[in-house]
């Protein structure tokens, strides 16, 4: 999927959805996914944390570099300067 497209369910019976209805719609995940974990007593971002952390332990070398140089090419697209 591109950018600027959304896949959703029946989209017949919908309009269109924006950039910013996409971003609304994440927030909602996020947010009820962090809910969900704080009622039941895990802490979401120390679990994100937690296995962001193995992951990257279990990735070879070249994995890791593909990573990063992907990362600071998104952070260049966003303009970002960190």
């Amino acid at each position: 999927m591109g950018r600027g497209q959304w896949v959703r369910n029946n989209p017949e019976a919908h309009p269109v959805a924006t950039r910013q209805d996409f971003s609304e719609e994440l927030g909602d995940v996020i947010m009820m996914l962090m809910v969900a974990g704080l009622v039941d007593g895990v802490d979401p971002l120390d679990a994100l944390y937690a296995k962001m952390e193995r992951k990257l332990n279990e990735m070879d070398a070249e994995t890791r570099l593909r990573l990063a140089t992907f990362t600071s090419n998104l952070e260049k697209d966003n303009g970002s300067s960190d």
